[in-house]
């Protein structure tokens, strides 16, 4: 088991890309840039610190005022939008209208998504899974296993 720390650094006003810099231990350190289109899987185990990985990335693009989308695929999908609801029409009641129109017209433009628990992506998520990352500027899946994230997903 290998326990992972993260921090990021912005790389410039213009790119907007992300650095990411993992620890491990607190002796080893890996760094890369992740640019506009880039897919990164954080895989481990149970306690190998991807939920501490997750949380302290999300606190960073907020410190930086980057916008991102979390999602976690073991929520259903109207729960993912949940933040976002209230800023909707209420006379949109369709559940897939619903989150249709928060894609279109309410997430912010070039975010970053980063999706928990890849791997539990069903073939009902698919769709939606699919309209998020084609608006995304990149995309973190973060799994227990690469291997069990949804072959049409990535």
């Amino acid at each position: 088991m290998v326990k992972v720390w993260s921090f990021i650094q912005r790389q410039g006003e213009k790119s907007r890309s992300l650095r990411l810099c993992i620890r491990r231990a607190m002796k080893h350190r890996d760094a890369f840039t992740v640019k506009p289109g880039d897919v990164v899987v954080v895989e481990g185990g149970p306690g190998s610190g991807k939920a501490k990985f997750v949380s302290q990335l999300r606190n960073n693009l907020e410190r930086d005022d980057l916008p991102y989308v979390f999602v976690d695929a073991n929520e259903s999908r109207t729960r993912w939008f949940r933040e976002y609801t209230k800023q909707l029409p209420t006379r949109i009641t369709n559940t897939d209208r619903r989150l249709e129109a928060i894609i279109e017209r309410i997430l912010p433009p070039h975010y970053y998504l980063i999706i928990a628990n890849a791997d539990k992506i069903t073939d009902s998520k698919l769709d939606t899974v699919k309209e998020l990352i084609a608006r995304s500027r990149s995309v973190i899946l973060v799994t227990m296993d690469y291997n069990l994230i949804h072959t049409k997903v990535i």
